[in-house]
């Protein structure tokens, strides 16, 4: 079976465009931000404070939750990613300074979790329920993306010590825990890094971490968990689809959790060269993606466990759709890309970059969204116990706050995942203003690409190779995308579609000029029928950007509103969001009540043909609650 590789961190620039501009935002804002709370200078925040208590540089009590560590090992994470392309001194002496700290602080046998260090360290390893595999998952890839992001080995050399202890604890052997536990990442993070040390012991440990789950879901309970425990509510197992396929039927429980997992297991299965375990993946990804996500890319129905619900339960105003989650399907999405070439996964990645993710952080870099609401309200987020976790604008920081930093890693990390190659071909996934250089075959293949995508639709990418060879150059073609062209060289290039993606078989040498074009108009969506919430109602898309309408263009009682799909949309040009972009706005027709002087004080009043014509116009949801708090809404009344 082929296997696809992705890039390394410095293979590939972004250097403008929609995305350079959301990854300059978490550079040159939310990092500094994101350090100053951390630190414990704008808020108290404990966090690095933990650390230094743990290394003996200060006297004091751990405080925050039990996985505070994981908000500095993403934040270290993010630093990694960022300075691989772009170079910033003094962030990389505040991070060198606190990872002498870490390092410091780490037990001689390589345990690392301030909680259990400082609170209650003869419970090491004993809840079945911590988040203690978490904390070192995040740790050991904070490790790897500042190695790679820097060259500088001690926070890995750390992390190699972390994976090293939970290898001498977890297995099958005798005196050894059998089984798995707490919050899942630390599969993604032993795979991750075996491959950057060669020791092939943690990819074995990762592997049994998932197959126990498979083969013994009865040890998830051990130790005095509580059957059914809600924290890990349909995470605990999926099922040997050969040996026991009535065991999958729908993806449930924890949205992050669940994702995590499964991105996991699809490293193991890549690793294992399993086709059972990586058509059990695909079968995962279909039905989250098919059923359960939201038309922003969002996942996770109910803040009840954070957790998916049933197919199709996908209501707008208290759904959950954590930014975490939406993460988590990234990963999850750029795994199964490795073993199968197919735009849905592409396509999946690329509706999450360009909606739920940047809507996540304001442009100021220092404001969040941990969930992501598709219809706000702001009196019912204040008063109404069912919406209460729904935030009618982005906040500061999170007493769990593990979104701001797992976005801004996601973000600067994003060149990671524009492309994919074998030794006779290039995958091209995503477009973005950027510079590649590939080595496919062993041979040094530059690409850049210019384009302001997703904002508009064309794309020109120039390919120079130096040695002449058969190489194909596989072209996404989105799903969105009905009307497209393309030239190489100043011709009409021909191809065979595969799974979604254009492919440009040639020889290929020196300099050549591929552009594609995509027709991309603003259309009507509207849900599968079985998604009860959204009957009678429709959203505006354009090209892979999803659009809501505002109280602040609109007036307030958005859902009074009532569109006329059948009058063409009209596009405008706009820039009123400071610090962002240029973009396209889109004026729909539509109506709304009249007023009733006659019936103003009437909660019901008989009906009548009461309507007036009004204009609807509709922005990016990406840039949703920039300019005044108000109501929202995705999803538009027909």
């Amino acid at each position: 079976m082929r296997y696809y590789q992705f890039p390394k961190a410095d293979e590939v620039r972004i250097d403008g465009g929609f995305f350079g501009h959301y990854m300059d935002i978490m550079a040159d804002k939310a990092l500094p931000y994101q350090w100053k709370v951390l630190n414990g200078e704008l808020d108290g925040n404990p966090t690095v404070r933990n650390f230094y208590i743990a290394a003996g540089l200060e006297t004091g009590s751990f405080s925050g939750v039990p996985y505070q560590d994981t908000d500095l090992a993403k934040w270290i994470d993010a630093v990694g990613c960022s300075l691989a392309g772009r170079k910033n001194e003094e962030l990389e002496r505040t991070a060198d300074k606190v990872i002498s700290a870490i390092v410091k602080a780490q037990d001689p046998d390589g345990y690392l979790d301030t909680y259990y260090q400082l609170v209650c360290p003869e419970k090491k390893w004993t809840d079945p329920e911590s988040h203690e595999l978490y904390c070192f998952g995040h740790m050991i890839e904070a490790g790897i993306s500042y190695y790679e992001g820097t060259g500088k080995r001690a926070l890995l050399d750390a992390a190699c010590r972390l994976a090293d202890h939970v290898c001498r604890v977890f297995g099958p052997g005798e005196n050894q825990i059998h089984g798995y536990r707490g919050h899942e990442i630390i599969e993604m993070a032993l795979v991750r890094l075996a491959s950057i040390t060669g020791r092939k012991q943690y990819e074995q440990l990762a592997e049994y971490f998932i197959t126990a789950r498979r083969d013994h879901p009865d040890l998830f309970y051990q130790d005095s968990r509580r059957e059914g425990n809600p924290l890990d509510y349909g995470c605990w197992g999926w099922g040997d689809p050969e040996r026991e396929s009535s065991s999958y039927e729908h993806v449930t429980g924890h949205a992050v959790r669940a994702m995590y997992l499964y991105s996991g297991m699809a490293d193991v299965a890549r690793e294992m060269n399993d086709p059972a375990m990586q058509n059990h993946c695909a079968e995962l990804f279909r039905d989250v993606t098919e059923s359960q996500m939201y038309v922003t890319g969002g996942i996770g129905t109910t803040s009840v466990l954070e957790a998916y619900t049933y197919p199709y339960d996908l209501p707008n105003g208290t759904m959950y759709a954590e930014t975490c989650a939406s993460i988590g399907l990234c990963f999850f999405a750029q795994r199964l890309l490795r073993f199968q070439n197919r735009s849905s996964y592409a396509d999946v990645m690329e509706r999450c970059l360009c909606n739920i993710l940047p809507a996540a952080v304001a442009q100021d870099g220092k404001h969040y969204f941990y969930v992501n609401p598709l219809e706000v309200n702001e009196e019912a987020c204040r008063k109404s116990p069912l919406k209460t976790h729904v935030k009618p604008v982005r906040q500061p920081w999170y007493e769990c706050a593990c979104c701001p930093p797992n976005l801004a890693r996601m973000l600067l990390s994003l060149p990671r995942y524009l492309y994919s190659w074998a030794e006779d071909r290039i995958n091209i996934h995503l477009y973005a203003q950027s510079e590649a250089k590939l080595c496919p075959g062993g041979r040094e293949i530059t690409i850049e690409q210019q384009t302001e995508y997703p904002l508009h639709g064309e794309v020109r990418l120039r390919v120079r190779c130096g040695v002449s060879a058969p190489l194909t150059v596989a072209l996404r073609i989105p799903d969105w995308c009905s009307d497209y062209s393309v030239m190489l060289n100043g011709t009409i290039a021909t191809g065979k579609m595969e799974d979604g993606y254009l492919l440009l078989e040639r020889d290929w040498e020196g300099n050549a000029e591929i552009v594609l074009q995509m027709k991309m108009a603003p259309v009507w969506l509207r849900a599968n029928r079985n998604v009860r919430e959204d009957c009678g109602k429709a959203v505006i898309s354009r090209g892979p950007v999803i659009y809501c309408i505002e109280e602040k263009d609109n007036g307030e009682l958005l859902q009074d509103i009532e569109a006329d799909y059948r009058v063409p949309l009209t596009e405008t040009v706009r820039r009123d969001v400071d610090g962002f972009l240029r973009y396209t706005a889109v004026i729909a027709c539509g109506s709304r009540s009249a007023e009733q002087s006659g019936h103003r004080n009437c909660l019901y009043y008989p009906l009548t043909e009461d309507r007036r014509t009004v204009s609807v116009t509709a922005i990016p949801y990406c840039i949703w609650g920039e300019r005044t708090a108000g109501e929202m809404t995705v999803w538009i009344n027909i």
